[in-house]
C-alpha cells in the first residue's frame, strides 16, 4: 500500500536516486550495419572473389550487348565496327 500517490515525487526523491544506477554517459556510438549487396567495399572484405565475379558479369555483358548489335547489323546488311 503506497502512502504517497505522486509517482513523480516519489522517483525524483533522494533514496530513491541514490538507490538506483547513473545513466552511462560513455556510450559509443553505434555504428551503422551497411548491406554487402548494395555497398561494393563491405562485399570485398567478406568476399574478395566478388570483385572477379562483378567483373566478368560486366565483360560477358558488354559482349552479349556486342553480339546482339551484330545480329541486328547482319539483318540489316550493315557492317558493325568491333569494340575498343
Amino acid at each position: 500500500m503506497m502512502s504517497n500517490s505522486d509517482l513523480g515525487r516519489l522517483l525524483k526523491s533522494d533514496e530513491i536516486q541514490n538507490a538506483i544506477r547513473r545513466p552511462k554517459t560513455d556510450r559509443l556510438r553505434r555504428v551503422l550495419k551497411k548491406n554487402p549487396l548494395k555497398n561494393q567495399a563491405i562485399m570485398t572484405r567478406l568476399n574478395p572473389y566478388s570483385d572477379v565475379t562483378r567483373r566478368t558479369a560486366i565483360l560477358e555483358t558488354e559482349l552479349n550487348t556486342y553480339k546482339r548489335q551484330a545480329a541486328i547489323a547482319k539483318r540489316r546488311g550493315v557492317r558493325l565496327l568491333l569494340p575498343i
